[in-house]
């Protein structure tokens, strides 16, 4: 890995890996990482993991690496963000470098949340400046020669800082793909990936390993939009960055799709794309076909929703409470109940499919209220396999002149 380092699509394609098979991949950590990746085993495991090394996070450069190195290993782990900023050249630890630091949580070990040490941070850097001019000009020298070390104001140093309300999961991962390239501790997608993951016939990651013209329907959401201008010809080229939970693919929306839209696609969006793989290069592209807002296709592509249900723990009220949340949520969608019955030893299962009167538009107030009915996600939702028909591989105009 740390072959790659700046090479940020290939570190997030090693960490992928390592998870697959069963390899942890440790977060950057002030008292434990180094400049490049390394392994090490955790503190009561047996099994080796890999520290992700402060080399791979933008704003951090070598001399400061090699600094906090030096210092860690002289004067063993750092207590907290004050001791950090007293025992580091503070000419090396600006405070990009350590916004960057405490945003992908290699200060998490000083026991406080992310913005109540970066909070503190203009106080700490702030009091190791001084304390350091203090030392060049030696005034502090006799307190040296004393053994004793310098008095500072706590609010000062960064350690009276009240504690911060956490950053919500869109702000943590949003830091933590800005300064790694990729998200490390989760990705957005994540609470969607029960809305999405029906609808998906294949996903970003693999689109390079299949044939030029390949049809297949990809869901996520829109990371980037926008309209450049063709030098050679004039016309509107959109410009469309999708993203799902593997990865990342550009392409252009041809054929008037972009014209033919009531509204734009805008960043977060939650979309479903049918299109034919097509390749620019090396790199796997679209051409796109159809392209829906996450809730636009479950209302034409959803099949059907089968509903796991334990009859041993249901009664009348929550049959009652379910067809009263089926009569709220009218749709195209047929319901299935897979229903369930007796011990683990001995249980039987049957399917069941109500009337025609028994179908729903799972949208997201359905499926909540279906969530909090059942449990958790207890359902399988079946969408449509309808895909636009296999294209030959066809050469691309330069369009951007």
């Amino acid at each position: 890995m740390s072959n790659e380092i700046g090479k940020n699509e290939k570190i997030a394609e090693f960490v992928a890996e390592a998870k697959v098979m069963g390899i942890a991949v440790l977060p950057p950590d002030i008292n434990k990482s180094f400049g490049p990746f390394t392994v090490e085993i955790p503190e009561g495991q047996k099994k080796k993991a890999i520290r992700y090394g402060m080399a791979g996070v933008k704003n951090v450069g070598s001399g400061a690496i090699d600094q906090i190195v030096a210092a860690r290993e002289k004067g063993g782990p750092f207590a907290d963000l004050n001791d950090l900023c007293l025992r580091v050249d503070p000419h090396l630890l600006n405070k990009r470098l350590m916004e960057s630091l405490i945003r992908v949580g290699a200060l998490d070990a000083f026991g406080k949340n992310r913005p109540t040490i970066e909070a503190g941070l203009d106080g700490a850097l702030g009091a190791a400046s001084s304390t350091a001019k203090e030392k060049a000009s030696g005034q502090i020298s006799l307190l040296d020669m004393l053994d004793e070390a310098p008095a500072l104001d706590a609010a000062s140093a960064g350690r009276g800082v009240a504690e911060q309300p956490d950053w919500d999961s869109d702000t943590l991962l949003g830091y933590e793909n800005e300064l790694l390239g990729f998200y490390f501790s989760g990705h957005p997608l994540d609470r969607h990936l029960s809305r999405l993951r029906p609808f998906q016939t294949t996903t970003v990651s693999k689109l390079a390993e299949l044939p030029e013209g390949t049809p297949v329907r990809l869901a996520g959401m829109i990371k980037k939009f926008e309209v450049k201008l063709s030098k050679k010809t004039g016309n509107n080229l959109p410009l469309v960055t999708f993203e799902d939970q593997t990865g990342t693919v550009e392409f252009m929306l041809f054929g008037g799709m972009y014209e033919k839209m009531e509204k734009p696609p805008a960043a977060k969006d939650l979309v479903v794309l049918t299109a034919n793989v097509t390749f620019r290069g090396e790199n796997a592209s679209l051409r796109a076909q159809d392209y829906y807002l996450l809730d636009e296709a479950e209302s034409k592509l959803l099949r059907g929703l089968t509903l796991d249900i334990d009859l041993d723990a249901w009664d009348l009220v929550k049959w009652d409470a379910l067809h009263q949340l089926i009569l709220d949520h009218p749709g195209p969608a047929r319901l299935y109940f897979r229903c369930t019955r007796g011990e683990n030893g001995s249980r039987r299962t049957t399917v069941l499919e109500p009337s025609d009167l028994f179908t729903v538009a799972p949208r997201a107030a359905f499926m909540d209220g279906l969530r909090a009915l059942l449990g958790g996600p207890r359902y399988e939702i079946v969408a449509s396999r309808e895909l636009p028909r296999h294209r030959k591989p066809f050469v691309r105009r330069n369009e951007g002149g």
